[in-house]
């Protein structure tokens, strides 16, 4: 068996919910290395379980868009509220709420208002799915207190406020009992006297007090595999409780920070260390000693190759995050150089961030009107190429990946990947690769070969070269297709998972 323990915690970095209202855009994508690791175990018939830390009580929606339903899980938040139900998913009826007479229930495309006499009663708030996350109740126009509604059909919590901030939450079982209120300025956690015996302790310092029980219950015994995301929030938590299970460190992005001294605690504690990249192996090997440091990818290639080539224009994907200011501003003017003479070229720059959409868009523009031409974005003007007329206005566009399967059906029709920071983006590479897409990059990536799916510039001064090098023509172009279809099982599910059982196995003796 293989325990995966993930890092899905709100901005805060509290145990509480992370879930947004839809109308909210979550600031980044949300997909990360467990998400992965736990579909490539699954679809290699290995036995997973996930192992949450925190309260979740949109989980069934979340696992569902990351289609990891299937998949069985321990909640310790559901361990602490006696809540038993897993798949069955359910809808709340709102109106089957004690409402005084007489209210009215006002649909606005956002939200559902509930009014009386001409006052908001309450504010029923739907997430990204369609259902019900939470009810806001107010008093004398301030929140009173909040409904959270699990998305297995109940309210699983209640949040009550003063002068709209939260002061003390109420965690619920199936029956609308709390049995467990945790007061928010302190952390201080009350075990209500008629649960008392589920619990250790009649009152707790922390929610990390309580959860360090439930957790040390839970595991005390089990001998299997732990994949730990590696997050200081958890780490902690996790490794005190754990002694004959093997544990297996995973590091991704910038989820951990590198310099904290907490570092070398943490590794001492773990018997393996995964990274996706050499930067990450090496930053880590340069705070601690430890041989048993890996790179493997945290995601797997599926052969989904790309139609660019049935395309009539000629798309480029300019990945922004990570990429300093000045790189950026280079690698646009020269990329519009080439957009100048040649009209079929269409630039798409890519984030995972939505508040930088329209700074990107603005940006771009400001670049290319400074410096290739001030005229080039006239709306009235347009750019013919074999019949096809393309809006000067269209040729630049911001896209944001919200979802894994945003980026993977954009690059469908894209032509050319540019990614230009100092450690390329893994997942974005691994996409490239399904697509069979060539990829320039301005720093060496143990996935991209000089001139055989991609090219590796020396200088930012390299790169209308590189452009040059797979768009005119399609010689080059399909050459680097054959070489990443001949590779792309290097990065399958399978053989990424046999390469950590192998690993394991030898750590192991």
């Amino acid at each position: 068996m293989f325990y995966f323990i993930p890092s899905w915690y709100n901005s805060k970095k509290d145990w509480f919910l992370n879930t947004l209202p839809w109308y909210l855009v979550p600031q980044k994508i949300e997909f990360d290395d467990t998400i992965n690791q736990v579909r490539m175990f699954s679809d290699a018939n290995e036995d997973v379980q996930l192992i949450l830390l925190n309260y979740m009580p949109h989980l069934r929606y979340f696992l569902y868009r990351q289609e990891l339903l299937h998949v069985p899980y321990w909640s310790v938040f559901d361990d602490i509220q006696s809540i038993t139900i897993q798949e069955q998913l359910s809808v709340f009826d709102y109106k089957q709420l004690p409402w005084p007479e007489h209210v009215e229930f006002v649909y606005t495309p956002f939200l559902i208002v509930v009014r009386q006499d001409n006052q908001t009663l309450a504010r029923i708030e739907y997430g990204y799915d369609g259902n019900i996350i939470w009810i806001d109740f107010f008093n004398n126009a301030q929140i009173e207190k909040r409904y959270i509604v699990d998305d297995r059909g109940f309210v699983s919590c209640i949040v009550y406020m003063k002068n709209n901030v939260e002061e003390y939450r109420e965690y619920l079982n199936v029956y609308g009992q709390w049995q467990i209120r945790e007061y928010v300025e302190t952390g201080y956690v009350e075990v209500n006297e008629a649960y008392a015996h589920l619990f250790k302790k009649a009152a707790y310092e922390s929610m990390f007090d309580l959860l360090s029980e439930k957790i040390h219950d839970y595991l005390h015994n089990r001998q299997e595999t732990i994949v730990l995301a590696s997050d200081i929030q958890h780490n902690e938590l996790i490794l005190k409780q754990v002694s004959s299970q093997f544990i297996v460190l995973s590091f991704f992005e910038n989820r951990y920070d590198l310099n904290s001294e907490q570092l070398l605690l943490d590794a001492n504690r773990s018997d393996m260390i995964v990274v996706s990249t050499e930067n990450q192996k090496h930053q880590i090997k340069e705070k601690i000693q430890n041989e048993h440091i890996y790179v493997l990818p945290p995601f797997d290639a599926r052969l989904s190759l790309g139609e660019s080539q049935r395309e009539h224009l000629s798309y480029i994907y300019l990945r922004a995050d990570d990429v300093s200011s000045d790189i950026f501003e280079q690698a646009i003017i020269r990329i519009g150089q080439i957009m100048r003479e040649e009209k079929e070229v269409v630039l798409i720059i890519g984030t995972y961030y939505a508040h930088l959409e329209q700074v990107l868009l603005e940006k771009t523009k400001k670049i290319i009107e400074e410096y290739i031409e001030p005229t080039f974005f006239d709306v009235e003007e347009q750019d013919t190429f074999i019949g096809i007329d393309v809006k000067k206005e269209d040729r630049v566009s911001v896209h944001v990946s919200k979802r894994e399967d945003d980026l993977i059906k954009l690059l469908k029709k894209v032509r050319l990947v540019i990614d230009l920071s100092d450690n390329p983006d893994v997942f974005t590479q691994i996409a490239s690769i399904s697509a069979g897409i060539p990829t320039i990059n301005l720093y060496r990536s143990m996935y991209i070969e000089h001139e055989k799916n991609g090219f590796i510039l020396n200088t930012i001064e390299d790169l209308s070269e590189a452009i040059h090098h797979y768009l005119d023509g399609l010689r080059r172009w399909n050459e680097a297709l054959v070489y990443t279809v001949q590779r792309i099982s290097n990065y399958t599910s399978g053989k990424i998972v046999s390469d950590w059982k192998l690993l394991i196995r030898r750590k192991n003796g």
